[in-house]
């Protein structure tokens, strides 16, 4: 029987990854052990090559119904952007330009003018520095667009929405099956990290986390990451 993700970091650190009990910090331990989950799979994601990141990828639809415009905060890299040219037609390729070029864009007589057939996408940041992706011409409901990017599946110790319950999951969706346990790696390193500073005897835990540093490193090396990063050294 599959195993959850708290009582995997349980089972590797002893630290009760899947109680709803207050820890030295206040948070429950579930909660904190959901931040960290959350921490590693954008550290995983990040370096993972092309080819699994791809298994990452997540798809909006950009429409006058839907919205024409996309919120990046919180998504990852963009991966490719695509605009339908004709309610009868197929999606073409974005290509990206700077926000500069933006009015230009929207200018029919600038030889920088974007059309159905070559159309455009950039990206403003705003004051939060969270960034709002454009298209030009402007998305309609016959003639969408299609924003693919990296998406990073979020945890929490109850599962509210459509995040991942820490306690009961025992798998990822979008995400690469062969990198599921480098997540539960990096977390438990962050777990026993954590018990070192509160618990009276660190020295106990500093093996366990040179042996899960190094099989982290390994199973990185093994998806074809050539440097690890350097938090997981």
């Amino acid at each position: 029987m599959a195993v959850a993700f708290g009582e995997q970091i349980h089972a590797l650190t002893g630290f009760d990854g899947d109680s709803a009990s207050a820890s030295e910090i206040g948070e429950n331990f579930d909660d904190v052990t959901a931040e960290w989950m959350n921490s590693a799979i954008k550290e995983v994601v990040n370096v993972l090559p092309s080819n699994l990141k791809q298994k990452c990828s997540v798809v909006s639809v950009l429409n006058a119904t839907n919205g024409t415009t996309l919120d990046l905060d919180g998504k990852g890299k963009i991966l490719q952007v695509t605009r339908k040219y004709a309610s009868d037609k197929h999606q073409v390729p974005c290509r990206e330009v700077s926000p500069s070029l933006a009015d230009l864009a929207n200018d029919s007589s600038s030889m920088h003018a974007a059309s159905s057939t070559d159309p455009i996408f950039y990206k403003v940041s705003n004051s939060s520095s969270a960034s709002t992706l454009f298209v030009l011409p402007t998305p309609t409901d016959n003639e969408p667009s299609n924003v693919y990017y990296i998406g990073y599946p979020s945890f929490d110790a109850d599962g509210s929405g459509s995040n991942i319950n820490i306690k009961t999951a025992t798998s990822i969706a979008n995400f690469p099956d062969e990198a599921e346990y480098l997540v539960v790696l990096r977390a438990a390193i962050n777990a026993l990290e954590y018990q070192v500073v509160v618990e009276e005897d660190p020295e106990l835990y500093i093996p366990l986390i040179q042996n899960l540093k190094q099989d982290y490193q390994q199973g990185l090396q093994m998806l074809g990451v050539a440097q690890p990063q350097q938090g997981a050294q």
